[in-house]
């Protein structure tokens, strides 16, 4: 892989980032979360807008994506409602990832979970956003069709000291653990 950049990805989960002291650290873009859903319903990380102004400002480039529980057509619709909505009028450098790796999913078919991540980033292909899809190397291979989804940038994980994953992608999250000037706990780590 010809590296482009190194990042981070951050939710609510790093609380408050010293945003200076992350771009100090060398760090030259940010996948910030956009939200998840739990029992009361979808919902926009609290942190969302702060962390890509404060990416922004720092001098960062700065992509985002929402964890994803939807399986229905039905369910992406209504979680794209409301993440398109915290998305609005915010300029990003980087794409918006659907994160499909939930437990719940994995007793849809292949083909139907291959079919909703497909169908939510061409949502938001139509609404004029560069989407992508987020998801780890056993995930993949186990319920997904990474052919069928070729056509958008896989953001794949794996935390292997090489990357396991065999099929094409665009950026590779390889350590869950990462340590980053700026950010108090664990982040993850990412390259371009």
């Amino acid at each position: 892989m010809a590296l482009f950049q190194t990042g981070i990805d951050v939710s609510r989960y790093q609380g408050n980032v010293n945003w200076s002291a992350v771009a100090a650290a060398g760090k030259q873009f940010a996948i910030v979360r956009i939200g998840s859903s739990n029992n009361n319903g979808v919902y926009v990380d609290p942190y969302f807008l702060q962390n890509v102004n404060g990416a922004h400002a720092a001098g960062l480039r700065v992509g985002a994506y929402y964890y994803t529980y939807a399986r229905t057509q039905s369910a992406v619709a209504s979680e794209l409602n409301v993440f398109l909505n915290a998305l609005e009028g915010l300029q990003l450098e980087y794409p918006v990832f659907v994160d499909v790796e939930a437990s719940s999913l994995t007793s849809l078919s292949r083909s139907q979970l291959t079919d909703l991540v497909k169908y939510a980033m061409d949502i938001l292909d139509q609404r004029k956003w560069y989407s992508g899809w987020y998801s780890y190397t056993n995930f993949i291979n186990s319920y997904l069709n990474a052919g069928a989804l070729a056509n958008y940038p896989l953001w794949v994980a794996d935390y292997r000291s090489t990357l396991g994953y065999t099929g094409s992608y665009t950026m590779w999250q390889y350590s869950g653990s990462g340590t980053v000037n700026g950010i108090s706990g664990a982040v993850d780590l990412d390259y371009s």
